[in-house]
Order: C-alpha cells, then sequence, then structure tokens
C-alpha cells in the first residue's frame, strides 16, 4: 500500500512540474510585441537624460525616423587599440559577437554587476558575458549581410571597438518569424535584438566588373 502512495505521489509531482513548465513557457511570449518595444522605451529614456545620455549614442534613419538605433560602447577584449579603420558596407569583418533577445518576465532586460546585458542567446561567437581572448571563437561576418540595425551601426564605428546595440524590431527581423540558417532557434516577429560585438579586423571584399561593348549595325534611311 505504502508503495503505491509513493508512486501516486511521484506521478502528481511530475505532473505538476510539467504544469508549470507549460504555464512558464506559455507565458514566456506574451504581449511579446508590447514588451519588446516596452524595452527600446527604456533605453530611449536613459538616453532622452540630458545629462549623460545614459552613456548612449544614437543613429537615426530615414527608413523610420522615429526609430533611433541605439549602441554604448563596451570595454573591449584584448589590448583595447582602436584603429582609425571603419568598415564598408561590403566589407568582411571578424568579431566576437552574441546575439541576444529580452527574456521571459522582464520587459527591461537584465544587467549583472558589470553593466552587461542577459538576455537569451540565439546566436554568436560566445556566450558568457565576455568573450575570451581565444581567436578560434571569432566569426567572420559580412556587413551588409547583417540585420539593417547592427550593419547601420557598424559601418560608423571603428576597428577594435566593443558595442552593445539596440535594434528595434523594425530594424531587426521584421513583424514575421525568423530562424537563422543554422540554428535551431526561431526568433519571433516583433523581437528587439541586442548585440554585443567586438570587430577585431576587417577584410575588404572587392568586385570587379567586365563591361562588353557589341557594336551594332543601324541602317541609315
Amino acid at each position: 500500500m505504502s508503495k503505491k502512495i509513493y508512486l501516486f505521489s511521484l506521478v502528481l509531482l511530475a505532473l505538476a512540474f510539467t504544469a508549470c513548465s507549460e504555464t512558464e513557457e506559455t507565458g514566456k511570449y506574451d504581449n511579446w510585441q508590447a514588451r519588446n518595444e516596452a524595452f527600446i522605451d527604456s533605453i530611449a529614456n536613459a538616453h532622452a537624460n540630458t545629462a549623460t545620455r545614459g552613456q548612449l549614442d544614437s543613429i537615426h534613419m530615414i527608413a523610420y525616423p522615429g526609430v533611433p538605433i541605439y549602441f554604448k560602447k563596451k570595454t573591449p577584449v584584448g589590448d583595447g587599440v582602436i584603429q582609425n579603420i571603419i568598415p564598408r558596407a561590403t566589407d568582411e569583418v571578424t568579431v566576437y559577437y552574441k546575439g541576444s533577445y529580452i527574456i521571459w518576465g522582464n520587459t527591461g532586460g537584465y544587467v549583472d554587476k558589470q553593466d552587461n546585458f542577459i538576455g537569451e542567446a540565439f546566436d554568436g561567437s560566445f556566450t558568457e558575458a565576455n568573450p575570451s581572448i581565444d581567436f578560434s571563437r571569432t566569426a567572420n561576418l559580412t556587413i551588409n549581410g547583417l540585420v539593417t540595425g547592427l550593419s547601420e551601426v557598424l559601418q560608423r564605428r571603428k576597428i577594435g571597438e566593443r558595442l552593445e546595440v539596440y535594434v528595434p524590431w523594425k530594424y531587426g527581423y521584421g513583424s514575421s518569424d525568423y530562424t537563422p540558417k543554422g540554428s535551431s532557434i526561431t526568433i519571433l516577429g516583433y523581437s528587439t535584438l541586442v548585440f554585443d560585438i567586438q570587430m577585431l579586423k576587417v577584410r575588404k571584399i572587392i568586385t570587379y566588373y567586365h563591361l562588353e561593348f557589341i557594336k551594332i549595325k543601324v541602317p541609315l534611311f
């Protein structure tokens, strides 16, 4: 009899854990668009402080002039040397990077004691708060192959800088769900993206065009 009661208790406990897990997963993306826009609003409010600007900078694009892309400088990993080189759209950059989005139950994202954003990582060459100096864990990215918000910021910054970039959904993957190539994680539409990225070096990609002129005989009238 005692064995039956014990087993029945275990079944109830397992069901309880399952129910909790399902409830958490269901609520994880509730009010997703509103929560993501509220997160960007919180960044905008910090930037509105004229005394400090929240240590943030911003760029404004013609496509959505009322929706800035915010970013801030972080302490670089390594020797900290900033090169006077700004990548162009067609260039390939070697980077440390981590892409994240805001996590369940928190409209403003989490930050640790070092003010590092703690979200749910969906892509990157590292997952911890800071990348280690390990060049086997870098990634090579073509600037114009990135989401618009990140691409536009990188084309205005120098090699060696480390940035935290806050990309509103309109400059990210838009309103539709998106699964990055080679990833098992689907990013929901309306997701604000947060990138921790340090550009280490750049490789210029040169495209050559071959023009061929053809002689055409035109009859005279």
